[in-house]
């Protein structure tokens, strides 16, 4: 049995948008448009060697913080756009 150390930092959750400026949007008759990213689960900072330190499982309190090698947790990246007319 090998010990790893399985501390890590996240970042869950990072949003970026952009609206545009009224006279920009007025141009093109929309009242209001908002551009926006979103990352989640995208960075996990760790010197764990396996997928993901925040997915180990325990089917016991027996087996706390024991890695049996499940998926990591998904990555999602969306774009996104809100037109108001």
């Amino acid at each position: 049995m090998t010990i790893f150390d399985g501390s890590y930092f996240k970042i869950k959750t990072l949003q970026l948008g952009y609206t545009l400026p009224a006279n920009i949007s007025k141009k093109a008759f929309i009242s209001n448009m908002r551009v926006f990213a979103s990352l989640e689960n995208f960075f996990t900072f760790t010197k764990y060697i396996g997928l993901d330190p925040e997915a180990a499982s325990a089917n016991s309190s027996n087996q706390l913080g024991i890695d049996f090698g499940t998926y990591p947790t998904a990555k999602q990246v969306v774009f996104g756009v809100n037109v108001t007319f």
